[in-house]
Order: structure tokens, then C-alpha cells, then sequence
């Protein structure tokens, strides 16, 4: 819930004093590596833990629940592929730390590239292990390959990192070294904030088609559900913009140097939005010619209320670029507001989805968008922009 993105925050800011030497290894300030290599390993401890605990509790969980739900009528086989699911996402949580790191310093084509590989990698065995009849073992498979993929890639490219992260374990299991980072001084307020913000997003996004099943029934579910992955791949791919750059403002945000980080982020800003702006014009226009060629355009919900979800969309992303500026600092300020914009959306998502069905919903949490959430985060934005940097002016005068 959010731990990757902190520790790429914290690493990028002690890259600052650190480089990548061509076989792959960490170089330079040795405070600073010694800092990046103790929020790696106790990183590794808590996605360990996180791993093992995904085994524990979701293989019996699923166990259980299918269990239950299975009929005399329908025989298939379900365990296998369940239990190699969740043990094959339990493995890929062991790399996250490790890519962290190597995003969080700058090393953003790399990371991508072998996210891409692995999208790729996935999906065409995925479709290879339905067409020879695998069935409930796709998804497994698929994830099994993410992780291939990826733990290959690290021995392969990365091999001398990985020596120089384990030779750390082995020092710290051996003998106790100095502390020069505290998870829970520096890392954990920042992440349960994270955690918060990703939760109250995580809950919007997630609530508006079970409402609109309860209150609606299943094809206007499907018009929201078909409608909201258009509008959430926009998001996506606009937000990739910021999320490509976090290293880089965490850089200048070290070094203080605000001039570079307000030129950095307002040419991604503008660059995002206007993209924002023209995908969401095109995701208007495509919907509106498909409901009016096309029998699939019935699957999506009319043209002006897919228009309120965009415009969400691009609010949305505004707010998104505000508190990723913000989060460079390595605090998250904007947590509370997250959380109470949550509460709003849910209670009119809620209200208006049972009298107004879907367009209650869109219209409702566009104007919460537009009157609650960005002027708030522009104002919190602002001020704390201005006040954090004159703070670190007047402390370096």
C-alpha cells in the first residue's frame, strides 16, 4: 500500500551523494550508502513478512471460501491453481524492495523496461496456458513468469547488487552494525499516510459498481465498469508523466535546489495535463461514435456522463501532480484530505446512486472534485510550497 513508492523517495534522496558504478554496484558517500542499503534490507524483512503472511492467511482464506461455495454439480480442479496463485504473488513481493532501490536511483529505463517485458512475458503464456486448456492456472502462470522474468533479469544484470544487499544481511545477522536509518522514525510516518491516501482512492474507485449493481442491476454495473477502465487507463498513463520523475524531484529536493524542481515539475505538469485534456476528448469522441455505429457503444454509459467521469479524471490527475510535489519533501500533508474526500464520495455515491442511479454518481463526484478536492490540494500545495522553501532559505542564509 504504498511502501515501494516511499522507499523509491527515500532512496532517491541519498542518491544524491551516490552513483552506479558500470558493474552494477553502489559507489560513492559511504553514510549515504550505508542508509540506502539499511532501508533495503529491512525493506526485504517486511516484504518477507508480508509474503509469508500472504500464504497464511490468503491460501486458507480461498481454501475455505471455495470450499464452501462448491456444488455437486460443477467438478473442476481449483486448489492447485489457487495455492500456485498466491504463492507465485507471494514471490513477487520479494523483489519489490530491490527494483525500489534501482528506481529510486534513477535508473527509471530499466525498471520499466522489465515491467513491459513482464507485461508481455505474462500475458502471452497466460493466453498460451488457455488455449492448451491450463484454465484456472492462467493467472498463476502469469505471475510466475512476472517473477521469472524479473528475478532473472536482476541475476543477469544485476548480480554484484545483489551480493553487496545480501553481504549486508549477513553483516547484520553476524554482528550488530550502527543504525543510520530508523524505519520508524524517518520511513513508517510517512508510509501510513501513504497507506491512507491509497486506501481512501483505493475504496472510491472500487465502490461505484457494486452500488450501481445493488441499486441497478448488473448491465448499468457493466456500463460504469466499462466506462471507468477507459477512464482509469487515461489516468494511468497520464500519471506516468510523474511517477517517472519521483527520483529526479526527490534529487533536486535534497539538494534544495527549488529553482530546477519547479522548473522540472511545471513542464510535467503542463505536458500531463494537456495530454489529460486531449485523451479525454478523444475518449469522448471514440464513445460517442461507438454508440452511435457500433452495438458495443450500449456497453458504456451515455456520452455526457462518461464526460463528468473524465472531467473527474483530469481533476483527479491535478490533485495527483500536486501530491507527488509534495511528497518529493518526503511528507504527505494531503493525507486528511484524501480521507474526507473519500467520506464525500462514498456518501453521495451512495445517496445519489439510489435515486439517480448512474448519473447522480458522475455528477456527484465531479463536483466534489472540482468544489472540495482541488481547492484544497492547490491550497495546500501552495502554501506548504512556499513555506517549506522559505524555511530551508532562511536556514542557508
Amino acid at each position: 500500500m504504498g511502501l515501494s513508492y516511499v522507499i523509491v523517495q527515500f532512496i532517491s534522496h541519498e542518491f544524491v551523494k551516490v552513483k552506479w558504478l558500470p558493474c552494477g554496484t553502489l559507489d560513492g558517500n559511504a553514510l549515504s550508502i550505508e542508509r540506502i542499503l539499511q532501508i533495503i534490507t529491512v525493506s526485504m524483512k517486511w516484504y518477507s513478512l508480508a509474503a509469508f503472511l500472504l500464504i497464511c492467511l490468503l491460501l486458507p482464506t480461498g481454501l475455505f471460501f471455495f470450499q464452501i461455495k462448491e456444488t455437486s454439480d460443477i467438478n473442476f480442479i481449483w486448489r492447485l491453481p489457487w495455492i500456485f496463485l498466491v504463492v507465485s504473488n507471494a514471490l513477487n513481493l520479494l523483489l519489490v524492495p530491490i527494483f525500489s532501490l534501482i528506481e529510486g536511483g534513477g535508473q527509471i529505463a530499466s525498471v520499466y523496461s522489465i515491467r513491459f517485458f513482464q507485461g508481455v512475458g505474462g500475458t502471452l503464456t497466460g493466453w498460451i496456458t488457455l488455449i492448451i486448456g491450463g484454465g484456472l492456472f492462467t493467472g498463476a502462470v502469469n505471475s510466475l513468469v512476472c517473477f521469472i522474468i524479473g528475478l532473472g533479469w536482476l541475476i543477469v544484470k544485476k548480480r554484484t547488487l545483489l551480493t553487496q544487499i545480501f553481504n549486508k544481511i549477513k553483516i547484520d545477522f553476524v554482528s550488530k552494525t550502527k543504525r543510520v536509518f530508523s524505519w520508524w522514525d524517518e520511513l513508517w510516518p510517512m508510509q501510513w499516510r501513504i497507506a491512507i491516501s491509497w486506501l481512501s482512492g483505493f475504496f472510491i474507485f472500487h465502490l461505484f459498481n457494486p452500488v450501481v449493481f445493488y441499486f441497478n442491476g448488473p448491465i448499468e454495473a457493466g456500463k460504469m465498469g466499462m466506462t471507468l477502465s477507459v477512464t482509469n487507463a487515461l489516468g494511468s498513463i497520464i500519471l506516468s508523466w510523474f511517477t517517472v520523475n519521483v527520483p529526479k524531484f526527490g534529487n533536486l529536493v535534497s539538494l534544495k535546489d527549488w529553482k530546477n524542481l519547479d522548473k522540472l515539475f511545471f513542464k510535467v505538469f503542463y505536458q500531463s495535463t494537456w495530454i489529460a485534456l486531449v485523451g479525454a476528448i478523444a475518449g469522448v469522441l471514440i464513445i460517442w461514435v461507438l454508440q452511435n455505429r457500433y452495438p458495443i457503444g450500449k456497453r458504456f454509459l451515455p456520452v455526457w456522463q462518461a464526460s463528468f467521469l473524465f472531467g473527474s479524471t483530469i481533476i483527479n490527475h491535478i490533485i495527483g501532480a500536486f501530491a507527488v510535489y509534495l511528497r518529493a519533501h518526503k511528507k504527505d500533508p494531503m493525507v486528511w484530505l484524501s480521507v474526507i474526500g473519500a467520506v464525500l464520495v462514498s456518501l453521495t455515491t451512495v445517496i445519489l446512486g439510489r435515486y439517480l442511479s448512474t448519473k447522480g454518481i458522475v455528477i456527484g463526484c465531479f463536483l466534489i472534485n472540482l468544489f472540495y478536492g482541488l481547492p484544497t490540494a492547490s491550497w495546500v500545495w501552495y502554501s506548504l510550497r512556499k513555506k517549506w522553501h522559505s524555511e530551508n532559505n532562511a536556514l542557508c542564509a
